[in-house]
């Protein structure tokens, strides 16, 4: 490709070596990738195919191309080698970096420690950045947060973009530094001024929360996190979706939520493949595709998210838009639950075992699934042990607890829980153990109207 950048404009090869790196630490790719490809003919240390190379493994700047990367790095690899020998501290880093990833070779860490240990002592910013990260996670080096904090200083003082960042977040949480709020929201917005996406997040994330003592800015959160999703973050495309999929900080939109819960998605993202998932299933700001719904579940529980597999289970269980598979059901319930992330899976894999569906029937082991369910804030939990007290548990010694059952489903609907609304408007219309009262059971039929959806997912 043509390059916007001349040899006149940039000096030597030295100098344009420094611009390469400046502009790469700031963001600025496609600036990288011009000045990459006006010297690297010119360049005989090997950083600029390194660099090359990179960029096309990144698809940063340039078209993501495994292929062209390793034909880059295969060329950049022996003069790397040769010209860290003759005391080259830029390939000293470059070399540091393919022996700490083992992209081109096996992973060598001890000696990508002392490659990225002689290039930082020769100032090297992006050296000084990697080696912090290695003593922040204690990774082939006792962990040290004190020196880590030292090195990040080194290389954001130099202005590099991601050190500013890490520095900012080690002062915001006191570690390795004492801990100096204004200090770390100073660096992030430093970092974040130079485009560094990692820092646009964590300040949207501080101003929309308020954390570490962060004054509330939700025009300022929303603004940063818009200008990560249109750079093609897929966690700020993912976290702007759901502000419009539940109208925080911003006007509820389907379809706005829509569009960006599809373009994160489009990269992988599980969490955006499951929220599109419940919108097409709702059609909701997308055409009802329950195909489309089943295909992304389906991904995304195969990349393990937990929430994922609790409603591709809900969907085998039902029978909704698929083959009815209790077995199926029950093994992702099970998959979802083993960091108990989804408490909602102990109440659906209670109520099999209560009902001995796809299981041998165990109200005790159901009744201990719901009140697990429960402490994990589960309302479905609440609505499930509600019902158990109603009838009593003769199984586990429990009689009727008509008071406590009523007082559970009553707070599990007003939680939002649609089949407690159910109960609850069912109880009231018939007098059920409740006073009957026809204006409370139709307030009840009509909350749980606005929630209804085909498979309750």
């Amino acid at each position: 490709p043509h390059s916007t950048v001349t040899m006149e404009e940039g000096g030597d090869v030295m100098d344009i070596l420094k611009q390469i790196e400046q502009s790469y630490g700031r963001g600025k790719f496609q600036e990288a990738y011009d000045l990459c490809t006006s010297i690297v003919d010119k360049d005989m240390s090997g950083c600029t195919h390194y660099r090359l190379g990179m960029l096309h493994y990144f698809g940063e700047g340039a078209p993501l191309d495994n292929d062209k990367s390793m034909e880059y790095i295969r060329i950049a690899r022996p003069m790397l080698e040769k010209s860290a020998q003759e005391g080259c501290a830029l390939s000293m880093a470059n070399l540091g970096y393919l022996c700490s990833e083992g992209i081109d070779s096996t992973r060598d860490l001890p000696r990508s420690i002392d490659l990225y240990r002689a290039a930082a002592e020769r100032g090297i910013a992006k050296a000084q950045f990697n080696l912090a990260l290695i003593y922040k996670d204690g990774e082939g080096v006792e962990q040290d947060y004190v020196e880590a904090a030292r090195l990040f200083r080194l290389a954001a003082d130099q202005g590099y973009g991601q050190a500013q960042g890490f520095l900012g977040r080690l002062y915001l949480k006191g570690k390795g530094v004492p801990q100096d709020t204004k200090e770390g929201v100073r660096l992030l917005e430093l970092s974040a001024e130079q485009g560094n996406i990692n820092s646009q997040n964590r300040l949207a994330w501080l101003y929309e929360c308020g954390d570490y003592g962060v004054p509330k800015d939700e025009e300022k959160a929303l603004r940063l996190y818009r200008n990560s999703a249109e750079r093609g973050d897929p966690w700020a495309q993912d976290t702007l979706g759901g502000l419009y999929s539940t109208g925080c900080m911003v006007q509820h939109d389907d379809e706005e939520a829509a569009k960006w819960f599809k373009l994160a998605a489009a990269q992988e993202w599980p969490e955006s493949q499951t929220a599109l998932a419940v919108l097409h299933l709702a059609g909701r700001g997308v055409e009802r595709d329950t195909k489309k719904a089943f295909e992304l579940l389906t991904h995304a529980a195969n990349e393990g998210l937990a929430i994922a597999q609790y409603n591709l289970g809900r969907m085998y269980e039902e029978g909704c838009y698929v083959q009815k598979d209790v077995a199926e059901a029950i093994k992702l319930y099970e998959l979802s639950l083993v960091n108990r992330e989804v408490p909602q899976a102990l109440y659906s894999l209670g109520n099999l075992y209560e009902r001995g569906d796809g299981v041998t029937q165990d109200k005790v082991k159901a009744l201990g699934m719901y009140e697990e369910a429960i402490e994990l804030g589960s309302v479905e939990g609440e609505y499930g042990l509600g019902m158990m007290y109603l009838t009593g548990v003769p199984e586990a010694g429990i009689e009727k607890r008509i008071k406590e059952g009523i007082y559970l489903i009553q707070d599990s609907a007003n939680m939002g829980y649609p089949r407690a609304m159910m109960e609850l408007a069912r109880m009231y219309g018939e007098g059920d153990m409740l006073k009957e009262d026809k204006s409370e059971s139709l307030h009840w039929y009509a909350e749980c109207a606005k929630r209804g959806l085909v498979c309750d997912v």
